[in-house]
């Protein structure tokens, strides 16, 4: 049964000096649109603009701490932050990270900071990292976290899905289940106007709802092994075929995403060896997130390189792609959201 795996608002800051008044009137505009909204998201989300240059660390904690206590959601999940990865203030806002445990944030790659790596990655922190990615290419605005910021500034809304089983179903003939769905949420939710921003429609796991166990199945490869960039690539050709027949309204990425702790067909491949660290860096070549909640070891050398790569991967495609890994040196992570999360075999 497909759901809204997340209903995003993107709320913007006008005037951080004197933010309290225009962000209480935004919230109220966030309480308004959820007490009739038509469909029931799995989570709640709020997406802030990058933090401007001059605003101290702690006038930024002030406003994350307004939207907390007045949004009027129980431990709102927040996008709190996109800077680049060279800026002077990275530890200030990895401190933040490690203070929300309702806190997301976006990092920039920038290839002249590399150095600026070896700290990124330095802590011994799991759950901190799976609310943390890294991103080449210009950050995009989407209702996926972590990789996303409110880029424009502009108050609104948008929506993610958990839609594997459509997918499942499409691609087993019975196209007319996805197209109805998508029909009629993009119905019940073109009354908003343009406080709708749109849909992301990337193809995203949720354990045994298993984008690996979709390639499989009609595809006949597994994640990792030759076709499978192939059925990434037809999937994400899918996706963007179904936009264009239904007229869509979208934003974001709306390609495959490949994270491995929220797969269990994904885990079990890491767990048995049969999916390896460079088989992930190379299906970044034909989606964003093909490296994505991947626990590596704790080296840095080795993350130099993949980041490396992924950059050399994004520039050659011309498209954003994102990072999300767990440095460590232990055979499994547990995540309290999570679960056990297997390393990745170099």
């Amino acid at each position: 049964m497909p759901i809204v795996r997340a209903l995003t608002f993107f709320i913007p800051i006008e005037n951080i000096r004197k933010f309290e008044k225009p962000l209480s009137e935004y919230l109220a505009w966030v309480e308004n649109i959820l007490e009739d909204f038509p469909l029931e998201p799995w989570t709640l989300r709020t997406v802030l603009p990058p933090p401007p240059n001059n605003v101290s660390i702690d006038t930024w904690r002030k406003v994350l701490d307004y939207i907390i206590d007045n949004l009027g959601i129980d431990n709102p999940l927040i996008h709190g932050f996109s800077i680049p990865l060279s800026s002077k203030r990275l530890v200030d806002y990895i401190e933040l990270l490690k203070t929300y445990d309702n806190l997301f944030g976006n990092i920039e790659f920038q290839p002249d900071a590399l150095d600026a790596l070896d700290y990124l990655y330095g802590y011994d922190e799991p759950d901190m990292y799976t609310r943390m990615a890294v991103t080449f290419g210009k950050t995009v605005k989407t209702p996926y976290f972590p990789a996303t910021s409110n880029t424009d500034n502009l108050f609104g809304f948008g929506i993610a899905l958990r839609y594997v089983d459509l997918i499942d179903k499409y691609l087993g003939g019975h196209t007319s289940d996805l197209s109805n769905y998508l029909d009629g949420v993009e119905m019940r939710l073109g009354g908003y106007g343009a406080l709708y921003l749109g849909m992301d429609l990337s193809l995203s796991p949720w354990m045994d709802e298993s984008v690996a166990s979709i390639i499989e199945k009609h595809y006949g490869c597994r994640v990792g092994a030759p076709g499978s960039y192939h059925a990434v690539y037809k999937i994400n050709m899918l996706i963007n075929n179904v936009i264009r027949e239904i007229g869509l309204k979208t934003l974001g990425f709306n390609e495959v995403m490949l994270p491995v702790g929220e797969d269990n067909r994904l885990m079990e491949l890491t767990r048995e060896g049969e999916l390896r660290l460079m088989d992930l860096v190379g299906l970044t070549n034909v989606c964003v997130a093909g490296l994505d909640m991947v626990v590596i070891p704790r080296e840095n050398e080795i993350i130099r390189n993949i980041v490396r790569d992924l950059y050399s991967i994004s520039r050659a495609r011309g498209k954003t792609i994102a990072m999300r890994i767990i440095p460590s040196n232990e055979d499994e992570v547990y995540i309290g959201r999570f679960g056990s999360i297997p390393a990745i075999r170099v």
